[in-house]
């Protein structure tokens, strides 16, 4: 029987990063702890990880228009509001 655990990512405040994520993960929210950017994910950590493409944009910043987005949340650290996407 797989098991499955919630694993916290941290988020580098950037305009687009990567981040090596167990395949099938699923993303349950972004958010801060300790007034930093996080992700937290269901995963099965035994499984391969695969490159997952992300979007990073302050309230007011241009998003990129020759891609496919997902809105996944927005991370609130003081002054700074983070929102992120997955590129599709």
């Amino acid at each position: 029987m797989m098991l499955k655990t919630i694993y916290k990512y941290e988020l580098p405040v950037k305009d687009d990063f990567v981040l090596q994520l167990p395949e099938g993960a699923e993303i349950l929210h972004i958010g801060t702890q300790y007034n930093r950017p996080k992700l937290w994910a269901l995963v099965d950590p035994t499984a391969p990880k695969k490159p997952i493409k992300f979007i990073g944009a302050g309230t007011g910043h241009p998003l990129p228009a020759d891609c496919t987005l997902k809105y996944l949340g927005t991370a609130i650290m003081l002054d700074f509001v983070f929102h992120v996407f997955k590129e599709e």
